[in-house]
């Protein structure tokens, strides 16, 4: 059974005092700058990787070959309460821990992956907080759920409810990057939330119950020209948590439906040329690649009782396990632009 072993530089060391030394004064220092909330810990990154490394034949690695070289999947692990962010090379190799465990949610990079946006809480609208890649610098920059940013980094959508504990009204937000200019997109006694932007940010996907059941709306960024783009009430279904593709020019917007089992759709942002993804795998939770050939997809394999984190072709092949944790699950996967 594949394990996980710590390999960050305390482990590493010769041992000898000078270097402990050093390197303890360096943590306390990147510590001392990491976090601006006490409710909101994060310690410097450590390094899990899976002690068979990529492709089971032993060592981690820093990072991969070929365009995946400088991607990251980040993403969350542990229970609903008590997780942690974690961040993985798409081959598997430098699975990192980069906060300790606290009530996170949704992580999400930006798209230069200097930074990961995440949810600290649940509630109405919760606060939202920035910090690096490496878990340092932690800002809090607004309160709301599921953030997303814009294509070239300048903002952020969410969405909030419209008290503290949370209830069956909510709007989407978007607001710039350091939480300045809040900007109120939806104005209904319904749900709606989860916004996704278009590759060129120009409009956003979001889900709303306006019509009394789950279904996918999209709209222009400033919140002008709200439309329905799906009808999935009529076949006795729900349409879920909208992903636009980011590849450049590219229509197609990935949802969840969930019908008899869950499963993943495609849908063009014009309402046409729908599509079943990955056939015959009830898998929810998922995210693009960058190039919008495969998925980062949180999924429970047969034979296997924990969430792990694979990456796979739209069509179900070319199925790889990158993590391999056995007592925690794990979700939110979302790979960098």
């Amino acid at each position: 059974m594949q394990t996980l072993h710590t390999t960050d530089q305390a482990r590493r060391s010769s041992g000898s005092a000078g270097r402990s030394i050093a390197f303890a004064l360096t943590a306390a220092l990147l510590l001392a700058t990491a976090c601006d909330d006490a409710r909101d810990p994060a310690s410097p990154a450590v390094d899990m990787t899976p002690s068979l490394g990529k492709n089971g034949n032993g060592g981690g690695g820093g990072g991969g070959g070929g365009s995946t070289s400088a991607q990251k999947i980040v993403f969350t692990n542990g229970t609903t309460m008590n997780s942690r962010i974690m961040t993985v090379n798409p081959d598997g190799s430098a699975l990192t821990a980069v906060t300790a465990a606290n009530e996170f949610y949704t992580p999400v990079w930006s798209p230069d992956y200097k930074k990961i946006a995440y949810v600290n809480g649940d509630g109405g609208f919760p606060p939202i907080y920035t910090m690096s890649a490496n878990g340092s610098r932690i800002v809090k920059i607004g309160n709301g759920r599921a953030p997303r940013w814009s294509p070239d980094g300048s903002k952020i959508a969410y969405y909030r409810y419209a008290n503290i504990g949370g209830d069956t009204q909510a709007d989407v937000y978007v607001m710039n990057s350091d939480g300045s200019n809040i900007i109120r997109l939806t104005v209904d006694a319904a749900f709606d939330g989860h916004p996704s932007w278009s590759p060129d940010g120009t409009r956003i996907v979001f889900m709303s119950r306006r019509t009394g059941s789950d279904e996918l709306f999209i709209m222009n960024a400033d919140g002008t020209g709200q439309a329905r783009l799906t009808y999935c009430a009529s076949l006795a279904a729900e349409c879920r948590f909208p992903r636009w593709s980011p590849a450049p020019g590219d229509q197609r917007i990935l949802y969840t439906y969930f019908g008899a089992t869950p499963s993943l759709r495609l849908i063009n942002a014009n309402g046409g040329g729908g599509a079943t993804v990955l056939p015959g795998m009830a898998v929810y939770d998922a995210s693009w690649s960058p190039d919008a050939t495969k998925l980062a997809i949180a999924y429970v394999a047969p034979g296997l009782v924990t969430r792990n984190i694979y990456t796979v072709k739209l069509d179900g092949t070319q199925l790889t396990r990158l993590t391999f944790d056995t007592q925690n699950s794990e979700s939110d996967p979302v790979w960098t632009r």
